[in-house]
């Protein structure tokens, strides 16, 4: 008896262990599948073309992006920085404007906004403020200096994170 118990135990133990496996595999498939379709720098043209203050799109690849993250595990996949001449126009950052990242999971894209409110919190605002906007695999970052009509504009023309 106790035998076939324990036998019942580690069957039922295994194929819960093979659902969760499978249930995430496929979770992370979609997400991958959804942010290979859309790139960085497609959203941040359509961007550009809504916005007039937006005079630039800089596509960054893995040797022009100054964060040196595309590719890494958990980072982004491409990313795209958008100059707004109400900026600053000595920036090659966020602080010229607004930067849009593509990343391979929903879940890193959302870790990354994380990550960069939780430093900047933590450091004041004396190192700068961001808007974020999260839509499935994609992170718009919007520089607080700005300004909050900026902000707005760049919400509009976001549409979820899509070109």
């Amino acid at each position: 008896m106790y035998m076939r118990l324990l036998r019942t135990a580690v069957i039922g133990a295994l194929l819960m262990g093979l659902i969760a496996c499978s249930s995430r595999d496929d979770d992370d498939a979609r997400s991958s599948n959804d942010s290979a379709a859309v790139d960085a720098g497609d959203v941040a043209k359509a961007i550009q073309a809504k916005i007039p203050e937006v005079t630039g799109v800089v596509v960054y690849d893995e040797n022009s992006d100054p964060n040196e993250l595309i590719g890494r595990p958990g980072q982004y996949t491409s990313a795209a920085r958008l100059a707004d001449s109400r900026g600053d126009a000595q920036s090659d950052g966020i602080d010229g404007g607004a930067v849009v990242e593509v990343f391979a999971s929903e879940s890193d894209a959302a870790n990354r906004s994380r990550y960069i409110q939780d430093t900047l919190s933590d450091l004041g605002p004396a190192f700068g403020t961001e808007w974020h906007f999260l839509a499935k695999a994609s992170l718009l970052r919007i520089s607080g200096g700005l300004g909050l009509t900026a902000k707005n504009e760049y919400e509009q023309a976001w549409q979820g994170g899509q070109p």
